[in-house]
């Protein structure tokens, strides 16, 4: 439905395109949004770089129902050796539900730094 970057300091950025999420009864989470290239340059100078255009997320998740987080599993790569930025995916994605799927990735502060809101297809 929408999908929105907030750099530190600066104006957020709502970012228009299209995207998918898939989740199974597995764990397995694929994010894939795709974008125009005036707003892939956009993201890059903010240190989210996408592969022509698409931003794409794939693994394994940990549920934390408690917290209502998820944290991708990154297989074969130690946390300390994952990628950086505001989006990288060793952060936890906070989630809620009421009639769409809300993910949130907070920054260190734990202040908002993107903001995805997915409904479910028919």
């Amino acid at each position: 439905m929408s999908f929105e970057v907030i750099p530190p300091g600066k104006d957020s950025i709502r970012v228009p395109g299209a995207g998918d999420l898939t989740y199974d009864q597995f764990g397995n989470l694929e994010v894939e949004i795709r974008v125009d290239a005036a707003t892939a340059t956009l993201l890059g100078a903010n240190g989210i770089d996408t592969d022509n255009g698409v931003l794409s997320n794939r693994g394994r998740t940990k549920l934390d129902l408690r917290n209502r987080t998820l944290t991708y599993i990154l297989e074969g790569q130690s946390p300390l050796g994952a990628p950086t930025g505001p989006l990288a995916l060793s952060r936890p994605r906070h989630w809620e539900v009421e009639h769409i799927l809300t993910l949130v990735t907070n920054n260190d502060q734990g202040q908002a730094v993107s903001i995805g809101r997915w409904q479910k297809a028919p």
